[in-house]
């Protein structure tokens, strides 16, 4: 881990988060014979590591960087760590262990100081990473500055993203009891490409000249989310959703070969599928 931490000595790295650093910058192995853009040294004598070389990335070449996620069953002070990183720049473990001028024992005291939640908070990340991997976008939104929530980067992945809800529900646990509020915080994402697909019956829509769809929207997403825990062998009723229709082999099969045949007029850009796991993606330096 302390590799990870390493980075140059000049100022304008001191503020940037752990995912910002390795999104922003590639770190080498060698100094480029010819590189355009200044080469910082990233000097790693001090902690008995490698002396290793940084450029800017080109313009339009942002690298998406992601920590391995620890399962929520895993040790709960790596969890702090990781949650910790997410939330502060910190060159060492000292001031990563941090707060307001209070140095904690243990990442999980300072997460705790920090008021950071480890159960809901890394499952609300990795969605928001899947959906756009913008931080700073992220954070404007939060504080205020925007209305809006950021863009999916990618409108052609719904489906993935009720996978990786799924998926990260199972890792959680039933005892968890976090899928519907996740549901309901993302649900404009998950729902986006519903009224595209077949499960969307224009007989089945409330009546009036503006219907609220809302509802409807939520019933269908309910059965696509019971669907894909079908699949895994798991009940959706489990963890904590409420009115699901019983899902079957026939309708998973069904489902299959819809999606292969839209996949026929689909392009390639929206083919790109967000990870399935919580762990599928490790940080790549």
């Amino acid at each position: 881990m302390l590799r990870y931490l390493c980075r140059p000595t000049a100022d304008q790295f001191d503020d940037l988060l752990f995912e910002e650093y390795y999104s922003f910058y590639v770190v080498e192995k060698s100094r480029r014979v010819s590189a355009a853009g200044a080469c910082f040294v990233d000097d790693r004598d001090r902690e008995g590591l490698s002396t290793k070389y940084v450029y800017r990335r080109a313009k339009g070449a942002l690298h998406v960087a992601r920590m391995e996620q620890p399962s929520l069953r895993d040790n709960i002070e790596l969890r702090a760590l990781t949650a910790v990183l997410r939330m502060k720049p910190g060159r060492t473990f000292a001031q990563l262990r941090s707060h307001e001028g209070v140095v904690y024992g243990t990442f999980l005291e300072c997460a705790e100081a920090m008021g950071i939640d480890l159960g809901d908070d890394q499952h609300r990340q990795i969605l928001r990473e899947a959906i756009n991997p913008d931080v700073a976008a992220w954070r404007a939104y939060d504080a205020g500055e925007v209305e809006e929530p950021p863009m999916m980067t990618n409108p052609g992945s719904c489906h993935a993203l009720r996978r990786l809800l799924v998926s990260l529900m199972i890792a959680a646990g039933s005892d968890s009891g976090d899928g519907p509020a996740l549901a309901e915080e993302f649900f404009e994402y998950l729902t986006m490409d519903l009224p595209h697909t077949g499960a969307w019956d224009n007989d089945a829509l409330p009546a009036g000249e503006d219907p609220n769809l809302a509802d409807y929207k939520w019933q269908l997403l309910v059965e696509e989310l019971a669907k894909l825990m079908f699949a895994e062998r798991e009940d959706l009723t489990d963890y904590g959703f409420d009115n699901v229709a019983e899902a079957s082999d026939a309708d998973l099969k069904r489902d299959e070969v819809g999606k292969h045949s839209s996949r026929r007029h689909t392009s390639t850009a929206h083919r790109r599928r967000i990870p399935d796991s919580a762990n599928a993606t490790a940080l790549a330096v």
